[in-house]
């Protein structure tokens, strides 16, 4: 028996005009083709839906060029907007001299006077993860409003307290720590380290490492 094999267009990843030029080679090539002699009804509907598809690629094309277009003007508009919303801004401060019952008055808001967050909370959330590699231990919490680092300490005796060991000193909410002894169980805590000193220790986290 022949084997019959089966058509394969590959439409896929093709550009909307590259899908239309395979299309309409393909009519022509079939456009008084003996061998498809009853192929006439939908030449004619792939050629239609070539065209109208066409069509509105073209005036995709249009409204895109002038969708950018007028986000650019819109951009400088918004520019020149702030510029002079700030120097009216500018304008009712200097005239009312900082007076805040004058401001209020022209309807803007008064700058509230900076309050010291003062000791940083205790971390939450504290928790000791295994590292990639082994020896490894990353420890994590929650970032704490106001904190400008974080101290982090171990020990591998918690019921020692002069056991603890200050082993990292960063600044985002987590801390890798390397070199322990793989099976060895360790405890961590971390503090943060704020304008006003230091806070209190988070709750331990525990892991044996990898």
């Amino acid at each position: 028996m022949k084997k019959k094999n089966q058509v394969v267009l590959n439409l896929q990843g093709l550009s909307v005009p590259d899908k239309i030029e395979k299309a309409r080679a393909n009519i022509k090539a079939m456009t008084g083709n003996g061998n498809f002699p009853e192929s006439k009804e939908q030449l004619a509907r792939t050629g239609a839906a070539a065209d109208k598809l066409e069509k509105s690629y073209t005036e995709a094309i249009e409204a895109r060029a002038i969708s950018v277009t007028k986000t650019a003007i819109m951009n400088q508009d918004d520019d020149e907007f702030d510029r002079e919303y700030s120097a009216l801004g500018r304008h009712v401060e200097g005239a009312s001299k900082g007076d805040e019952a004058k401001i209020k008055s022209a309807g803007m808001d008064v700058k509230a006077a900076a309050t010291p967050i003062g000791i940083p909370q205790r971390p939450e959330a504290m928790k000791a993860n295994e590292g990639l590699k082994n020896g490894n231990i990353e420890a994590k919490w929650k970032p704490v409003r106001g904190s400008r680092a974080y101290v982090v300490r171990m020990t591998d005796t918690i019921a020692n307290m002069d056991s603890w060991k200050q082993v990292a000193i960063v600044t985002k909410a987590s801390a890798l720590i390397e070199g322990l002894f793989s099976g060895t169980q360790y405890w961590f805590q971390v503090c943060a380290v704020g304008a006003a000193g230091q806070g209190p220790w988070s709750d331990p986290a525990t892991k044996v490492a990898p």
